[in-house]
């Protein structure tokens, strides 16, 4: 699987949408699903699913699955061990 699919499967999942429904283009201005409570919800998914521990600053940037995306193809670091 492509690193986006895996994303879009990690936000589908975390809001309750069908994958199909979800794309690179997803954001919480296109789904009304995507609440603030939601976004933590989405950055603690996206940490355990691949292992990376997102900033503060990471996680203003995950606004979309594309911007999720992009942050974790920057190198963002490996977390700690659960």
């Amino acid at each position: 699987m492509s690193l986006e699919l895996d994303v879009r499967m990690v936000v589908a999942d975390c809001l309750g949408l069908d994958p199909s429904n979800v794309t690179a283009a997803s954001s919480p201005q296109v789904h009304a699903e995507w609440t603030s409570l939601a976004h933590l919800r989405v950055a603690v998914a996206i940490e355990e699913a691949f292992g990376v521990e997102l900033s503060a600053a990471d996680i203003l940037q995950i606004d979309s699955v594309a911007g999720i995306v992009r942050v974790l193809s920057s190198g963002v670091p490996a977390g700690a061990a659960r």
